[in-house]
């Protein structure tokens, strides 16, 4: 099964997964990875992404310590130089706020929404994550794909 999309959005449990060896998943996630760029994927993050990235990574874990912040920076420094980076824009918070008048969203669950409103603002449709159920709300709006449901070879 390969998403029909050119431009995939990665979320930060991806990023997380596939960058620490002892977190789960690790390896089917990277050989995910490794399959849907040979497809011809484009992958794509927003800074939101990278920053929650350096939060996790520079905390304890179940899985992992802490991570020195000058190697956490390191790793989000390489993602960042194989993605597409979304920046946020005075359009992406008008966005944002669509959504939270259109669906039944607060809290922490805002951060979701503005991943969806980054998606939709650079016209992304298709989310990779391994927290589908977070993003359930907005299914009119994207797709989302867990990778850990997604084969690793072609």
């Amino acid at each position: 099964m390969r998403p029909d999309a050119e431009q995939l959005f990665l979320d930060t449990n991806v990023l997380v997964y596939a960058t620490v060896t002892s977190a789960p998943w690790h390896a089917h996630t990277r050989a995910v990875l490794a399959r849907l760029l040979r497809e011809g994927c484009a992958f794509v993050v927003s800074t939101q992404i990278l920053r929650e990235f350096v939060v996790v990574l520079s905390r304890p874990q179940a899985f992992a310590e802490p991570a020195p912040v000058a190697s956490v920076l390191e790793r989000a420094e390489q993602w960042r130089s194989c993605c597409t980076v979304l920046g946020e824009t005075p359009a992406t918070f008008e966005r944002l706020c669509r959504l939270l008048r259109r669906y039944p969203v607060a809290g922490k669950r805002v951060h979701d929404a503005n991943v969806v409103a980054c998606m939709l603002e650079a016209g992304v449709r298709h989310l990779l994550t391994c927290n589908t159920a977070d993003f359930e709300t907005f299914g009119e709006e994207i797709s989302c794909l867990d990778p850990r449901a997604l084969p690793a070879l072609p």
